[in-house]
């Protein structure tokens, strides 16, 4: 036997080891987590699927905040995670109340945004905000998430499921990277100790239909609801922005530019103190925060061929007006509808009808209404 004989030999076994090694492609990993990308795990701590979590990447911070107001999108490109929820944590799945889901995420680094959830409880109310955190607790808790995402056993570069490019399994573990132990681990809130999250997550011992999960974005401004995830019992994911999410009669975005959050104001309230609530300033499309705005008619006034009064309409609003002799509540009579148009603008309203106008007194009043 030749010496080159001697060394195909010995080099063959350790070529095929190398080959065999390389067999996973970057096509069979999940993508890689980038900022404001966010995720929903799920969950067991007993029973079928224990011993491991299920990851996902739902979409992103940018896709949520452009959904309207008042609107829901279906996450139809997840794949079937349906069918990894059944094969991991059991048929019965949708009915188990020790399985748990939670959504959670981080935006720039630089600023340490977060994004977590909280169940709404029940499903037709918003959940209590979470608190606003410092500088140094936000960045505390933003590498906490971090770590579930980019660190080695982490979601980055794990493999992705059969069902869905975008979901992993992770087993459990104790450490920084595993997801169930950064919000299982008992006496600490979720995503380590200073984060103030209690809890991230739901239940699904009321069915799917008996959980939602409030989204939050938590920066150096404030705290931000910014709408909800449900889930149908095929597991598929549906985001809802809400356009009143804390159910007190106010647009979540109204609140938002006037206030800065949604919750330091109910419907009833008038800080501006000017006699209108701010849920009438709302409909008026007037400022709840100056005295001076408010919604009236002006320009009133009266010749032998018509009579007329000016008021300023909004977008997505109608204006009804009305015309009595005597002012009892029977009196009213319907006369024109307006429509808002794209914009807000003043309307010059003049009514030329001769019986009204040979009346030796006439009221006229406007409703507003809103869609």
């Amino acid at each position: 036997m030749t010496l080159q004989s001697i060394l195909q030999q010995r080099l063959f076994p350790v070529a095929t080891a190398l080959a065999i090694s390389t067999s996973v492609s970057l096509a069979d990993l999940v993508p890689n987590p980038s900022s404001s990308d966010i995720f929903i795990g799920f969950r067991a701590t007993e029973g079928d699927g224990a011993s491991s979590s299920y990851l996902v990447k739902v979409g992103t911070y940018a896709q949520f905040s452009a959904i309207p107001a008042g609107s829901s999108i279906t996450l139809g490109s997840l794949g079937n995670i349906g069918t990894d929820l059944s094969g991991t944590f059991g048929p019965t799945w949708q009915t188990r109340g020790d399985l748990f889901w939670g959504a959670f995420g981080i935006g720039s680094s630089a600023s340490a945004i977060l994004y977590g959830s909280r169940e709404r409880n029940p499903v037709s109310s918003a959940s209590a905000a979470w608190p606003l955190l410092t500088d140094i607790t936000r960045a505390s808790t933003h590498s906490q998430i971090n770590s579930v995402l980019n660190s080695i056993s982490g979601y980055r570069s794990s493999i992705a499921t059969a069902n869905s490019a975008v979901a992993t399994f992770q087993s459990n573990f104790s450490g920084a990277a595993s997801y169930s132990y950064q919000v299982g681990t008992a006496g600490t809130s979720d995503f380590g100790s200073v984060s103030q999250w209690s809890g991230i997550e739901g239940d699904f011992g009321g069915g799917v239909s008996g959980t939602a999960l409030d989204l939050y974005r938590i920066n150096t401004s404030g705290v931000t609801r910014l709408g909800y995830f449900t889930i149908s019992g095929t597991g598929v994911l549906t985001y809802t922005n809400p356009s009143d999410s804390d159910n007190d009669g106010l647009v979540d975005t109204w609140e938002q530019q006037y206030f800065g959050n949604i919750t330091a104001q109910g419907g009833s309230g008038d800080p501006d103190g000017d006699g209108q609530t701010n849920e009438e300033e709302e409909i008026f499309g007037t400022s709840p925060i100056s005295g001076s705005s408010y919604f009236g008619l002006s320009g009133i006034g009266k010749s032998e061929s018509s009579a007329g009064f000016s008021f300023t309409s909004i977008p997505s609003r109608t204006y009804q007006v009305y015309y009595s002799t005597g002012l009892t509540a029977g009196s009213w009579q319907l006369i024109d509808t307006i429509t808002g148009g794209a914009v807000s603008a003043t309307v010059q309203y003049q009514d030329t009808n001769p019986a009204r106008l040979s009346n030796p007194r006439g009221f006229y009043k406007v409703a507003v209404v809103a869609p």
